[in-house]
């Protein structure tokens, strides 16, 4: 500790948590007066660094943070001898320590002294008697004195060494052991012996930052933070879900309501499931991975941060990990009550790979085994992330998750911990969280080769605009699909389209995902059934024409979503100028009087056009070029990328136009989807509009 300003080494401390420091009270009262504390205003906490200073430290890397609180042991006092008895104090620092470079050290509840052999000691004290205090770390290794004098209970003694000892300005610097082997990573612990995550000890969350804990209700699964909108976990964690149940819970330390009603939060926005994920015959599953997208970007500080992952990396068998999960720590427990703990378990253990994993289908699984046959994952550790701390990146790296176990009933002795080798994901990871941004995805024609149709437009993927879906008239005998309209997906049950559609056409089926409709859908296409159709109550106005030209339908079964099939933002702030791009799909005519629909998807990017828009209806044009929407694009959605959020959001959906089909005085008309935000929520009974 230093005070600031004159700057002067006062005391050690140590690093319990990432905002927490034990020192000894003695550091923190007035001399000979246990209850006043020291003025700690100027005060702060040096971190990081071997080398003192003038200012603190001039090393790399070093961190100063002020002093929040203080706290002293309550029986904290001195004996009877004038010794200091209950020495222990404790600092709250204003904001947490980055992990970078330095790491906590462990207390142990019950000490095992038979693996006691070494105590070190270091610290900043006095040189000499009466000297000054040094600039540069120093210590010295000793052992525990055991016929040491017990001068009160509950302290120890250490061997004194010739002249090497502590001395003034050493005060609260510990006097650790290292237990069960050394750690090749400053930021992996050390684990020794435990107690019976199975076999796991008690973890503060700042040592897995990237953890959080998937809620239904109540905690059922384990995952990590692989980006600030991206969450990760087992494929076989998604079965069953609804997506409107679900949010991650990080930066705590409990699972229970008591501990997540204070944590930040994120909501599940959609789900992504490996394509290759299955279960075998054999009950084994393969490429068990599920990204989660939030509706809003987690705030990563303090004790919420993401963990990298690497394409291009050697696993080498026998490699230290770590993990860490909310998962039932008994063995014997029945599946219908299982024993999950409310706070964190974590243990340390090793890679393996090749041959030595059982069951290994291929090289794109590995497996994790703890340190000792006591130690393992059980049911709730699922999706939780394997690790190890890279010291050239200062962060962890991701290399499993937890997926299955080589045998039954959660036994470490006799099985380990199977998952994912994520070194072969990296292009699944990219594309997904591609999928759902609008970024440098503006369909534009120059320079490419004339489509068959839209008119004037071009061929593109339904993985580019996956909240598009065709519909049309589906035979419910030979379940032959007639494309009719387009409309978009808003929600897991409900499409928005234009009301004509329904009111002109009697639509009564939907193809989602497929980039081709009609007779030849894509293989993966999802095809559905109606169960409500809803035209807005103003669609038609009181001299008879068409008007608020909206309508939402009600699908018979949930859309099940993936890179191909995706929800659409919809806002009730509007913001689009001038020269926005306003991007327009469809599968309609490819030319004014056609005699036949397009097959596949067709797209180009148009302008918002002002001049002939108003509060009710807005107009988008072709940008001076022959090309626009035609018989077949209606209800197809009308969409602009939002830059602060990265997504596209639909402004209207195509109703109408003011001129021949594809002709440069040809307008779409649509309506202003923001106006209707509040009918289509209370008619779905779900708020899905945002309001940036």
């Amino acid at each position: 500790m230093n005070r600031r300003g004159t700057y002067r080494h006062h005391c050690g401390g140590t690093i319990i948590g990432w905002s927490w420091i034990l020192t000894a009270a003695h550091c923190l009262t007035v001399k000979y007066d246990n209850t006043q504390f020291e003025d700690l205003t100027d005060w702060i906490v040096v971190a990081g660094t071997c080398r003192l200073g003038p200012t603190g430290s001039s090393e790399p890397g070093a961190q100063k943070i002020k002093i929040q609180a203080a706290y002293v042991s309550p029986d904290w006092t001195y004996g009877k001898y004038g010794n200091r008895v209950n020495d222990v104090g404790l600092l709250k620092l204003m904001r947490p320590l980055k992990p970078n470079g330095i790491s906590r050290i462990y207390l142990w509840k019950t000490l095992p002294m038979e693996n006691v052999r070494q105590v070190e000691i270091i610290g900043w004290g006095n040189l000499y008697p009466g000297g000054p205090t040094t600039d540069v770390l120093r210590g010295y290794t000793t052992t525990l004195y055991e016929p040491c004098f017990e001068v009160e209970e509950k302290m120890l003694c250490v061997a004194g060494k010739g002249r090497v000892g502590p001395c003034k300005g050493d005060s609260g610097g510990p006097l650790h052991v290292v237990v069960g082997g050394t750690d090749d990573h400053p930021n992996l612990s050390v684990v020794g012996p435990v107690s019976k995550v199975v076999g796991g000890t008690h973890q503060p969350i700042e040592e897995f930052p990237f953890l959080g804990t998937l809620q239904s209700y109540k905690h059922f699964c384990g995952a990590s933070i692989i980006d600030e909108e991206w969450i990760l976990t087992a494929a076989h964690c998604m079965e069953g879900e609804k997506i409107e149940n679900l949010f991650i819970a990080v930066g705590t330390n409990g699972s229970d309501r008591s501990h997540t009603s204070q944590a930040q939060k994120g909501y599940i926005s959609e789900v992504f499931v490996n394509p290759g994920y299955v279960e075998t015959n054999d009950e084994i599953l393969l490429h068990d991975l599920a990204l989660l997208k939030l509706t809003r970007p987690l705030n990563l500080s303090g004790s919420v941060r993401k963990i990298s992952l690497r394409k291009n990396l050697l696993l080498e068998d026998g490699a230290e990990m770590k993990s860490a999960g909310w998962g039932a720590y008994e063995p014997d427990a029945k599946p219908d009550r299982h024993l999950r703990p409310i706070l964190l378990l974590g243990y340390t253990g090793k890679l393996v790979t090749g041959p030595k994993c059982p069951e290994s289908e291929n090289t794109y699984e590995i497996c994790f085994d703890g340190e000792t046959d006591k130690q393992g994952h059980c049911v709730g550790d699922s999706g939780s992330p394997i690790a190890y701390y890279d010291i050239p990146l200062q962060n962890y790296v991701q290399v499993t998750l937890v997926s299955a176990s080589t045998g039954p009933d959660c036994r470490p002795e006799t099985t380990m911990t199977k998952g994912p080798d994520l070194t072969n994901y990296c292009d699944w990871f990219e594309k997904a969280q591609a999928a759902t941004g609008c970024k440098d995805r503006i369909v534009e024609a120059d320079g490419l080769p004339p489509a068959s149709g839209i008119v004037g437009g071009v061929e593109i993927s339904v993985e580019d605009y996956p909240f598009i879906v065709s519909i049309g008239h589906l035979d419910s005998v030979t379940k032959k699909f007639e494309h009719q309209c387009g409309a978009s997906i808003i929600d897991q049950r409900w499409l928005l389209t234009a009301g004509h559609c329904l009111r002109s056409l009697g639509v009564n089926g939907a193809v989602a995902g497929s980039t081709h409709t009609g007779a030849h859908p894509d293989k993966n296409a999802q095809t559905f059934a109606f169960e409500e159709k809803h035209t807005h109550p103003d669609y038609i106005d009181e001299d008879g024409f068409p008007q608020d030209d909206v309508a939402l339908i009600k699908l018979a079964k949930p859309i099940q979503y993936g890179l191909r099939v995706q929800p659409l933002v919809l806002t009730r702030k509007l913001e689009i100028a001038n020269d926005t791009n306003i991007v327009i799909l469809g599968w309609g005519l490819t030319k004014a009087g056609g005699p036949f629909t397009s097959e596949s998807l067709l797209g180009f990017t148009g302008k918002f056009v002002p001049s002939c828009s108003s509060s009710s209806k807005l107009c988008f044009d072709g940008g001076n070029k022959a090309r626009g929407t035609c018989d077949g694009d209606s209800g197809s959605p009308l969409v602009y990328c939002n830059r602060r959020i990265n997504r596209f959001v639909q402004a209207s959906l195509v109703s109408e136009g003011t001129g021949l089909c594809g002709s440069k005085d040809d307008d779409t008309i649509g309506p202003a989807v923001s106006r209707h935000c509040d009918w289509i929520e209370k008619t779905i009974d779900k708020k899905i509009c945002i309001t940036e």
